[in-house]
């Protein structure tokens, strides 16, 4: 498994946001876990996860935050929009762990459903 560094990680992902002509739905069809920070021109972060839990209910949301925007993300985090919050900057190796737990939580939890 090939892995890039989290700042590559998502520039990657707001350049194929950018230029993707697919709507979110299509492209959540297969995502497990999504990252995104609070601060986003357009929406914030929580409310960003909130669609995508629309669209994608199993898919892991993990949301980052430099600022002390504490209630609107404790607020989702106890709305069920939010599987874990990280605050800015963090630890390389720390966030990959935190992110390969959230993949691993997925496969649990589906695996289970789909077990049942």
């Amino acid at each position: 498994m090939f892995v890039l560094p989290i700042t590559q990680t998502l520039e990657l992902c707001k350049l194929s946001l950018r230029t993707m002509t697919l709507s979110l739905r299509s492209a959540l069809h297969q995502a497990q876990v999504v990252v995104s920070d609070q601060r986003m021109p357009g929406m914030n972060g929580t409310e960003f996860l909130s669609c995508v839990k629309q669209l994608s209910p199993g898919t892991m949301r993990i949301i980052l935050s430099g600022y002390t925007e504490i209630e609107s993300i404790l607020g989702a985090i106890n709305c069920g929009e939010i599987y874990r919050f990280h605050t800015k900057p963090w630890d390389e190796a720390a966030m990959r762990e935190r992110i390969r737990k959230a993949f691993q939580y997925h496969q649990m939890i589906h695996g289970m459903l789909s077990e049942g």
